[in-house]
C-alpha cells in the first residue's frame, strides 16, 4: 500500500476487511476536545488527552499551546504506530492569581499527519505538520475550561484573604 509520500508500507493483515471508526481523512481520535482544569492558586493542574490512531498508517502528532499561560505538554510531539494510543500529559504551572476567563478557546492546537515507519521524534517540526507543507495535515484546536468551583469562590469573596479561602472551599 501506498502513503502520501509514494512508499510502500506494510499493512497488518488482521485489520484488513475491518471498518475503520475514522473517517479517510481523519488522522487522530482525540478525547476530550474540552480540557477541564481544576483550579487552584499557586499549585500546578493537570488534565490527561488521549490521542488515538485508528488508521494504518503511522502518524506523526504535535501538540501546540497557543495560550499565553504556561503549560508543560508531556509527550508535546511524537509517533503513533498504526491502532495504538498515547496519553498527553498537560500540565498548566502555577499561578498567582485567577485566570481572567474561565473558559478559553483554542488554548491548543493538535497537528498530525502521516509518515513512515522509523520516522524520527526529533524529525518531527512545526513545519512538518503545518499546512504549508506538503503533507496532508489533520488540524484539532482544544479549548480549556477550569473548574466552575472557582467561579463561584471568586464572585463570593475579595481581598487579601482570596489564596486563604479559595484553597478551604475548593477542598470542600
Amino acid at each position: 500500500m501506498e502513503d502520501t509520500s509514494g512508499q510502500v508500507s506494510s499493512t497488518d493483515d488482521s485489520t484488513v476487511g475491518k471498518i475503520n471508526p475514522l473517517s479517510e481523512d481523519d488522522m487522530l481520535g482525540i478525547e476530550p476536545l474540552e480540557l477541564h482544569f481544576p483550579f487552584e492558586l499557586n499549585k500546578q493542574m493537570s488534565c490527561a488527552l488521549q490521542l488515538t490512531n485508528g488508521t494504518n498508517f503511522y502518524i506523526a502528532f504535535n501538540v501546540q499551546n497557543m495560550s499565553p499561560l504556561l503549560y508543560c505538554i508531556q509527550p508535546n510531539k511524537g509517533t503513533l504506530p498504526p491502532r495504538s494510543k498515547c496519553s498527553v500529559d498537560i500540565t498548566l504551572q502555577p499561578q498567582g492569581k485567577a485566570p481572567q476567563y474561565m473558559q478559553r478557546t483554542n488554548e491548543f492546537i493538535v497537528r498530525s499527519t502521516k509518515v513512515n515507519d522509523g520516522f524520527p521524534v526529533e524529525d518531527i517540526t512545526v513545519n512538518m505538520t503545518s499546512e504549508e507543507a506538503h503533507n496532508v495535515v489533520d488540524e484539532v484546536n482544544l479549548d480549556v475550561v477550569f473548574d466552575a468551583q472557582l467561579q463561584k469562590v471568586l464572585q463570593s469573596h475579595s481581598g487579601q484573604h482570596l489564596s486563604n479561602q479559595l484553597s478551604d472551599e475548593l477542598r470542600e
